[in-house]
């Protein structure tokens, strides 16, 4: 699967040398992971509107341009948001940082060991 940095999932695959995060982290994730789901939703949905609003498209232009807004985007959150483990969560900070999701607040929540990595791993 190819993020809009231009990597693919594969390159995750980095993200298991920290594998075991502390509790305060975990918590700290998952409300990061509901908040940046719901940005991802919104900036989807945003680019919909646009698209929906092109008045350059017939109808059925824009319901093909929908159709593969959804269909991509869809791979994309399912790549990034399917997984509920805690040994997969260094991988998801991996994506949500490369795909602009995470904010330098969200990051700083996170132990110094986890923001070493997200800085590392840039």
């Amino acid at each position: 699967m190819k993020y809009s940095n231009g990597q693919t999932a594969e390159c995750g695959v980095r993200a298991k040398r920290l594998t075991m995060i502390s509790e305060a982290d975990w918590k700290h994730f998952k409300k990061v992971k509901a908040v940046t789901l719901d940005k991802f939703c919104k900036m989807t949905l945003d680019d919909a509107v646009e698209r929906i609003n092109d008045v350059t498209l017939s109808n059925h232009e824009k319901y093909i341009s929908l159709y593969k807004l959804f269909e991509s985007r869809d791979k994309k959150i399912a790549g990034i948001f399917d997984y509920n483990s805690r040994s997969k969560v260094m991988l998801q900070l991996y994506l949500l940082k490369s795909e602009g999701l995470l904010n330098l607040e969200q990051i700083a929540g996170f132990s110094d060991e986890v923001q070493e990595y997200l800085k590392r791993n840039d």
